[in-house]
This record gives C-alpha cells, sequence and structure tokens, in this order.
C-alpha cells in the first residue's frame, strides 16, 4: 500500500503502535459502546416534518432527517464516524455507562 494512502483505523493504530482492546472478560467492543450511546439519543419532530436526534454529551453527534428511521440510521453514522476519528486523533473517549473505550501503546 502507498505510503500517502491512510490505512483503515484497525492497520492504522496497529501500526502506529496503538491498539484497540479486543473484547474478552468484560472489554467491551466498538458495537457496545455505540449501542450504549444511541441508548441515550433523544429524538424530536420538528414543525417542518423533519426529525432531529441527538446524542447528549457527544458534541457534535446529530442529525436531521425526514424520518425518524432515517434520524436513527445518519445518527447512528454520524457517531461512528465520531469515535474514529477520535481514536485517530489520539483522543480519550468519554465512557458511556461504564464503557470506555480506552487505547493502550503497545511495544
Amino acid at each position: 500500500m502507498p505510503a500517502n494512502v491512510p490505512l483503515p483505523i484497525s492497520e492504522h493504530t496497529l501500526a502506529k503502535g496503538v491498539g484497540l482492546i479486543a473484547k474478552s472478560e468484560g472489554n467491551p467492543m466498538l458495537s457496545d459502546y455505540i449501542d450504549a450511546a444511541m441508548e441515550h439519543a433523544t429524538y424530536e419532530k420538528l414543525d417542518d416534518a423533519y426529525y432531529y436526534g441527538e446524542i447528549p454529551g457527544i458534541w457534535g453527534a446529530y442529525a436531521h432527517e425526514t424520518t425518524l428511521e432515517e434520524t436513527r440510521r445518519e445518527l447512528t453514522s454520524v457517531h461512528e464516524d465520531w469515535i474514529l476519528i477520535g481514536l485517530r486523533k489520539g483522543e480519550q473517549l468519554p465512557g458511556i455507562d461504564g464503557i470506555d473505550l480506552s487505547v493502550r501503546h503497545v511495544a
């Protein structure tokens, strides 16, 4: 793979000596974190016949679509992107319902 092409997040983090904790003995997976966050999502039907959804405590995680289901799907996608960008930038993500997506440096 050419050096200027970004690697997928899993390969990228491992290539830089950083690894996500795999699920075992109580270690959460990415999907567990997303599911927990989506349990806190709030939705509102707006006057313009659109729906608005957001995840409280996750800055920038919101969606605005024509149906509730489209809003839920878009909000999930926005949250996934938010997580991947945060991990790629090395940011510490907030814990949700006791789920911590810790990034640990590996030798």
